[in-house]
């Protein structure tokens, strides 16, 4: 593991009607973010990956600069070396843990290191359909479309 690791976000974005003023640094390589509905949880995941710019701020991972507003400075999504596991059950059905890890094209150390980090090392020979959280939003997902309730 790398000891100098940081993770920093600071600057503004209007979604809308929401304005989200973010400050945030963490040294921690796995971060959760928890927060009520419609706090910004989900836009604050996408400026980290690269799919939202801050209208004025900075993102930083380590010693790589991913946006500086200031500097006109952006990386786009697939520059950054980050991922983002979403609370959805997001996988590719017919593949592995592994094999949904590894499908953006890690080095087998990296993806080693990230399973060790996210604690999943004894779950990548499993299918999505294996984990007993696939299987409660699956439960869910079908119990929501018999009822006509859908997430917002």
């Amino acid at each position: 593991m790398r000891s100098s690791w940081n993770l920093e976000c600071a600057g503004r974005l209007r979604v809308g009607a929401l304005v989200l003023d973010l400050a945030f640094k963490s040294a921690s390589r796995a971060v959760a973010v928890s927060g009520p509905s419609g706090a910004g949880k989900t836009t604050f995941l996408r400026v980290l990956a690269g799919l939202e710019r801050l209208a004025d701020g900075q993102v930083s991972a380590g010693t790589a600069a991913w946006q500086d507003s200031a500097r006109g400075l952006f990386v786009p999504a697939h520059l950054r070396r980050a991922a983002w596991v979403a609370q959805d059950s997001l996988l590719f059905p017919h593949m592995t843990v592994e094999e949904n890890l590894g499908y953006a094209q890690p080095g087998q150390a990296e993806l080693e290191e990230v399973a060790a980090l996210l604690e999943i090392s004894g779950l990548l020979r499993r299918r999505p359909a294996h984990l007993c959280c696939f299987r409660h939003f699956e439960r869910a997902e079908r119990s929501a479309s018999l009822s006509g309730v859908h997430e917002a």
